[in-house]
C-alpha cells in the first residue's frame, strides 16, 4: 500500500511539472549526439531514428571519421527521415598539441573529412576539440591561432551552402579561454552557431552546480549571448547533459534534471539544444519529450 501510494505520488508530481512547463520550453533545435559505432549499427540507428521522430527530435549530430558502405546507407536513412545532418569533426582529440595545430598535413587531412560530410549531405560542420589542451601555456595568441582554423575551414565550406558551428567549454561561455585558445567573441565572426557545452557536472564547485542546473546552464548562455550580442544572427545550440557525472541520480532527479537544463535553454532565448550521452542511450529522453507531445 505504502509503495502504491508513493508510486501515485510520484506520478502526480510529473503529471504537474509537465503541465505548469510552457508549451514552448522544447522550441528550437532539438538535436542528439550519434558515434559513427551507433550509426553503422542498422539496427540500431534505425531504433533511434523512429524512437526519435516520434518524440519530436530534429537533429542527428553524428561523429564524422571516414566513409564506408555502412555510413553513406545509414546516412541516407537519417535524412530520408527528415531529420537534419549535423556532421561533428573532432579536430584535436583532447585537445591539439602546438605540433598538430602548426601542422598544414594534419590540417588537410581534417580538411579531407570535412569535404567528404559535405559530400554525404551534411547540413552543418560542428568541430569539437577545436582548441589546445588544458595544460598549454596561457597566452592571447592562442585565441587568434585556433580562428585562423576556423576561418580556414570556413573558406573550405564557402559556395557549399554548409554551415559551420563550433563546440566550446562551458567556461569560454562567460570568458576568454586563454590556455585553450577559445573566445567567442572572436569566434563569432566567423562562424553560423556556437555550442557551449554547459553541462553542470563541468563546473566548479561541482556540490553546488550539480544542485542547480537551471542557474548553471541560464547564466552560461545569457553569458555568452551577451558576448556576441554584435553578432545576433549566430545561433547559440547548447549541449545538454541527461545525467550528473560527479553525482549519480535516481530517475525521477534526472528527469527534473534535464527538464531544468531545456527551461534554462528557452528562457535564455538560445536556439535550441543538443542532447549528449556518451553511449548514445536516450530512452529516458524520448520518453520525456513524448510526454510533452514531441513539442
Amino acid at each position: 500500500m505504502k509503495n502504491n501510494l508513493l508510486y501515485k505520488a510520484r506520478a502526480l508530481f510529473f503529471v504537474l511539472f509537465f503541465v505548469m512547463m510552457p508549451s514552448g520550453a522544447l522550441a528550437g533545435v532539438r538535436g542528439i549526439y550519434i558515434t559513427q559505432p551507433t550509426l553503422e549499427n542498422s539496427r540500431t540507428i534505425k531504433y533511434l531514428i523512429g524512437a526519435a521522430r516520434a518524440a519530436g527530435i530534429d537533429t542527428f549530430v553524428i561523429d564524422y571519421w571516414g566513409t564506408n558502405k555502412y555510413t553513406q546507407r545509414n546516412l541516407q536513412w537519417v535524412r530520408d527521415a527528415g531529420l537534419h545532418y549535423v556532421a561533428r569533426i573532432v579536430m584535436f582529440p583532447h585537445g591539439g598539441l602546438p605540433e598538430q595545430i602548426e601542422s598544414s598535413r594534419y590540417l588537410a587531412k581534417k580538411d579531407k573529412l570535412i569535404m567528404q560530410a559535405v559530400a554525404l549531405g551534411a547540413e552543418r560542420i560542428q568541430l569539437d576539440y577545436i582548441r589546445y589542451r588544458h595544460t598549454h601555456h596561457q597566452s592571447p595568441k592562442n585565441v587568434h591561432i585556433i580562428f585562423n582554423i576556423i576561418k580556414h575551414v570556413r573558406e573550405k565550406l564557402q559556395g557549399t551552402g554548409v554551415k559551420l558551428e563550433v563546440d566550446v567549454f562551458g567556461e569560454a561561455a562567460s570568458m576568454e579561454s586563454k590556455a585553450i585558445g577559445q573566445d567567442v567573441r572572436v569566434f563569432a565572426s566567423a562562424v553560423n552557431g556556437i555550442c557551449p557545452m554547459v553541462y553542470p557536472s563541468h563546473y566548479f564547485p561541482y556540490v553546488y552546480h550539480a544542485t542547480r542546473p537551471y542557474q548553471t546552464v541560464y547564466k552560461s548562455l545569457t553569458d555568452l549571448r551577451s558576448r556576441i550580442k554584435e553578432y545576433p544572427d549566430v545561433n547559440i545550440i547548447a549541449y545538454i547533459e541527461l545525467y550528473n557525472l560527479r553525482f549519480p541520480l535516481g530517475r525521477d532527479s534526472k528527469v527534473k534534471y534535464i527538464l531544468d537544463e531545456m527551461r534554462a535553454v528557452r528562457d535564455a532565448r538560445a536556439n535550441g539544444w543538443y542532447a549528449w550521452s556518451a553511449t548514445n542511450k536516450y530512452r529516458l529522453l524520448f520518453n520525456i519529450l513524448e510526454e510533452r507531445g514531441g513539442s
